[in-house]
């Protein structure tokens, strides 16, 4: 099926209740944004969008175990951000972010 063809099928389409209800059970089983948007063939920003703040959870991410304290002795040890990030297991962005909280 061409775009176009696709295109004229879907006029009229609209999503509903039932259909972001299914979004949210599949990222709930764990499938991911852009898992459901190719099952369902639409946009991935369209299904971020109607799962919204109830269909994922948002915050940080990675590992927020790691306080300033750890980043500090890290770095010490390794004498550097790229491997301080490496014994902590994390981005050089984390490792800067800690380092620029205040205690």
């Amino acid at each position: 099926m061409s775009a176009d063809e696709r295109d004229a099928e879907r006029r009229g389409w609209r999503i509903d209740d039932d259909l972001v209800a299914a979004w949210r059970a599949a990222y709930a089983a764990g499938d991911t944004v852009r898992g459901i948007a190719a099952r369902w063939d639409v946009n991935a920003t369209t299904v971020r969008r109607h799962l919204g703040a109830t269909g994922r959870v948002r915050g940080p991410r990675g590992r927020t175990d790691i306080t300033r304290g750890d980043v500090e002795a890290a770095l010490q040890e390794e004498g550097s951000i790229a491997g301080a990030a490496r014994r902590l297991g994390v981005s050089r962005n984390v490792v800067t972010a800690r380092l620029g909280e205040t205690s």
